[in-house]
């Protein structure tokens, strides 16, 4: 059933107070009218630009509606948010180290770095944390290694993280289908010499980068003992 223009004006009055923000708006949503619930979600994020409810509402609806364009738009902008607020995992990273919980410390930095992986500090605070664990090996081999060679354009190296991680939890089908996605973006393919010399080039640079962190942790850990 379709709002009265009286009713429509006293929900958008409404909207622009914090405590009944997204309650009106999917009142709206509940009525079926998608030109009214997305001039709500427009209006209230005027007011609360960094409100991520109610985008990504506005996001989904503007995808139902086949506005992909736009709700790419909005998607993207709250992926942004998020990688802003991912930092809260490196101070929950610290707090976790200032009381001695390593093993949880390295777990929020690990979420951080899939967010934030050119990150330094958190890189050296990640080393520092795993030398005094002992724990190289198994942190090198995760999920977030392995997306970081990605982006990188490492897939080879990707999948083969993904193989020691499925062959480690085998009945994980979350890393087995990322596992087959990879070694189908991996199929052969014709590539010309010049984007060879710069696959290896970025190769050789990776490894010399993971060379000189083991190395560090090697140090640490010898000084540790």
């Amino acid at each position: 059933m379709a709002l009265s223009d009286e009713t429509y004006n006293k929900i958008m009055d409404k909207i622009a107070r914090p405590q009944s923000n997204l309650s009106l708006i999917e009142l709206l949503k509940d009525q079926g009218d998608a030109g009214s619930l997305i001039k709500a979600c427009l209006k209230s994020l005027e007011t609360f630009p960094d409100d991520i409810a109610v985008r990504e509402l506005l996001a989904e609806i503007y995808l139902e509606q086949g506005y992909a364009g736009l709700a790419e738009g909005e998607i993207d902008t709250i992926c942004r948010k998020i990688d802003e607020l991912s930092k809260i995992y490196k101070i929950k990273a610290k707090l976790y180290k200032k009381e001695g919980r390593f093993d949880e410390a390295i777990k929020s930095l690990q979420v951080y770095s899939a967010h934030c992986p050119d990150d330094q500090e958190a890189n050296g605070l990640l080393s520092e944390l795993v030398a005094a664990m002992g724990e190289e090996k198994s942190v090198l081999i995760t999920p977030t290694m392995a997306e970081i060679y990605f982006k990188q354009g490492e897939i080879e190296e990707a999948i083969n993280i993904y193989r020691e991680i499925v062959k480690a939890f085998p009945d994980d089908k979350q890393y087995r289908t990322r596992l087959n996605e990879l070694e189908n973006m991996n199929e052969p393919q014709k590539v010309d010499e010049g984007e060879k010399d710069t696959t290896k080039e970025k190769k050789l640079k990776l490894i010399s980068i993971l060379e000189r962190w083991v190395d560090i942790l090697e140090k640490k850990k010898t000084l540790t003992t």
